[in-house]
């Protein structure tokens, strides 16, 4: 127990996990090495809840962290930090991607109400190298092909009858794509009623060889 502003004090709960067989999927293994969590709660509001630490480490040098925090006049927010991460290191069949970048998740709802009743933004960056190595179907003694370079930035609202891509910017390169889309629903969390996608992008500076 740690004391808090209330007088049943908060609850905090932290864990540490090992993984000893940590290995690629392809190996049958799951690719987690280490798992530390440090959680804070409150017994007289569930509604109030922070997630003071999550750290994962990933088979190679990959690392995820997340903290975060939810209450009933706050809302929810969820921060992601994403390094060193190698999609070969994960499943060996996976095309090569190394990245890191960061996640942001924030709603005006609290983890106990109904977190779909208001819009849940997304704000997100990417960075890395994709690819890399012999292109697909070349022979052994072929020469390896440099990684493209790739910045992803991303701003998103997710509602119950509509998803809005605001802003989805990709550069790799002189390679530049923008573009923003919208999906709307009939029916609140359902295509049974119909929908309807309106969307917009713009290219520049794209070598089509750079990618075969």
């Amino acid at each position: 127990r740690a004391p808090g502003a209330r007088g049943a004090g908060l609850l905090r709960l932290r864990s540490q996990l090992a993984n000893g067989r940590a290995g690629r999927l392809d190996q049958g293994r799951a690719p987690l090495r280490s798992l530390q969590l440090d959680l804070q709660l409150d017994p007289s509001d569930w509604s109030r809840l922070q997630l003071r630490q999550l750290d994962a480490t990933l088979p190679g040098q990959g690392q995820l962290r997340a903290t975060g925090q939810s209450s009933g006049g706050d809302g929810s927010e969820l921060r992601l930090r994403l390094d060193g991460l190698d999609s070969r290191e994960i499943d060996a069949r996976w095309p090569a991607l190394r990245a890191r970048g960061e996640l942001r998740l924030q709603t005006r709802a609290a983890l106990s109400g109904d977190l779909l009743a208001q819009p849940l933004k997304l704000q997100g960056q990417l960075s890395g190298e994709l690819g890399g190595g012999p292109a697909a179907g070349a022979p052994r003694e072929a020469k390896n092909q440099p990684p493209l370079p790739l910045t992803v930035e991303l701003q998103a609202l997710l509602a119950p009858q509509s998803l809005q891509l605001q802003s989805l910017q990709l550069h790799s390169g002189p390679a530049r794509l923008q573009a923003s889309a919208e999906l709307a629903l009939r029916k609140a969390l359902s295509l049974d009623q119909g929908w309807s996608l309106k969307s917009e992008a713009q290219i520049q500076g794209l070598d089509p060889r750079r990618f075969v």
